[in-house]
């Protein structure tokens, strides 16, 4: 009578603290891929995709879309090089230079200089997207190298309207190599 009587007090002392326990116990933990923090995100990127991608944006293909695409894609290196705890000394110019030459494709929409401009960022950028390769993403050197391909197509004697194919060819293969990259981060 005893034990059962000791039996039934410790089932009576456990029973509340099960209860209490038991929801906590089956709560569904998060996966890295259920936060906005998951460490295969770069939102900068996502923005990044999303701006090439835009029927708004790459219409017409003027100036205003070729700077802000870069502008974007600076936004996005700067954002992986972030979430990869790559220091930015080094790249800090060259995300500044970058922007610059974005926003001098947009100061004079008439000018004929814009073909080797366009190429001249074009290749800023994938000596940018060649640091963050050679630093932290030694896998991905052959989306590097489609892109640096992709910039040197770009010829600076044909007009920039006239390259729209090779413009957003650049701007494809910059964000294959730039998902390529968060996915080794």
């Amino acid at each position: 009578m005893k034990k059962l009587l000791l039996t039934l007090g410790l089932a009576l002392f456990l029973l509340p603290l099960a209860l209490f326990l038991l929801p906590l116990a089956c709560a569904k933990k998060p996966k890295t891929g259920d936060n906005m923090t998951s460490s295969k995100e770069v939102v900068e990127v996502s923005d990044y995709l999303g701006y090439i991608h835009s029927a708004d944006t790459a219409e017409g293909l003027e100036h205003k879309y070729t700077a802000g695409s870069l502008r974007a894609l600076a936004k996005a290196l700067n954002g992986v090089s972030t979430k990869s705890g790559l220091s930015k000394g080094e790249l800090i110019d060259k995300l500044d230079s970058l922007m610059s030459m974005a926003d001098s494709l947009q100061t004079d929409p008439q000018s004929n200089k814009h073909p080797g401009e366009v190429r001249a960022a074009f290749l800023r950028a994938t000596e940018l997207m060649e640091s963050l390769q050679g630093a932290k993403f030694p896998r991905n050197r052959d989306e590097v190298q489609a892109v640096r391909q992709a910039a040197t197509d770009i010829s600076a004697d044909e007009s920039a309207l006239q390259q729209k194919p090779k413009i957003m060819a650049f701007f494809d293969k910059a964000g294959e190599a730039l998902s390529a990259m968060v996915m080794n981060i």
